[in-house]
């Protein structure tokens, strides 16, 4: 026996209200914390993008100051690997911005 499109209508509300009220006893936890986590706690791979065109930016937008963010300050126990993006090396071995005016940087030719 169908019933009428008022009465599933009922229904369908009532069930409604009733989920609705019990999520809202639900307890929530809120956003985790992704600094907990180190690579040694996990089998994933974790990989950081660093932009080297940090000391360009402004500092508006509630971003970090100009500069802030360097190759010398980050973190490098939070990633397995790190892809620097328009770094260069130097004859020793060291980074440094890929930026041309950069007298440190091996460019041959």
């Amino acid at each position: 026996m169908l019933k009428s499109g008022k009465s599933m209508r009922k229904i369908f509300l009532a069930i409604l209200l009733v989920f609705s009220l019990a999520m809202t006893g639900m307890p929530f936890t809120g956003p985790v914390k992704a600094d907990a986590a180190t690579p040694r706690d996990h089998n994933k791979q974790v990989i950081g993008y660093f932009t080297q065109w940090d000391a360009w930016k402004a500092n508006n937008a509630g971003l970090p100051a100009q500069g802030a963010l360097t190759h010398l300050n980050i973190d490098f126990s939070k990633y397995t690997i790190l892809n620097f993006s328009f770094f260069g090396v130097a004859y020793d071995g060291s980074l440094h911005s890929g930026d041309y005016r950069n007298k440190n940087i091996y460019m041959p030719g």
